[in-house]
């Protein structure tokens, strides 16, 4: 059996409501701490930033974020980075809030020139003027 590998995007803020899959999750923030978790041999933490992810080209086979790409990242370059590592049929699965130039046409036109399929885009909630989005995509 294979051990999958699965990137959480903005670990240390939201790891403890984390469901994790099978494998090996890799926690990714900033500000990485191991002792907000439980000793989990299926939990490392590692330090870093959406917009260069310290990992090999194809070498993760699931990608997840909430609320870190596009608050606290740059939404191109962390779409971009998310694709390099995400092994051929990986997948990603993003929440996040659009506001002024981040909008839905942005994302598909971002997403559009990358190497991926089965675009989702599916609208969870709107308050005021924030429109919250959940990203599903395949690398191809």
């Amino acid at each position: 059996m294979v051990n999958k590998r699965n990137l959480d995007i903005g670990f240390a803020t939201f790891g403890e409501e984390i469901i994790v899959p099978r494998g090996t999750t890799i926690g990714l923030d900033p500000e990485a701490n191991p002792e907000l978790i439980e000793q989990d041999p299926n939990i490392i933490q590692v330090r870093g930033i959406a917009e260069q992810l310290p990992f090999r080209s194809n070498s993760l086979n699931r990608v997840t974020s909430t609320f870190t790409i596009g608050d606290f990242s740059e939404i191109e370059e962390s779409l971009e980075q998310v694709v390099r590592v995400l092994s051929p049929g990986g997948t990603a699965n993003i929440t996040l809030s659009l506001f002024d130039q981040v909008n839905q046409q942005n994302i598909r036109r971002i997403l559009r020139d990358l190497p991926v399929a089965n675009i989702r885009i599916i609208k969870l909630d709107e308050i005021e003027s924030e429109v919250t989005v959940r990203i599903t995509f395949r690398k191809i």
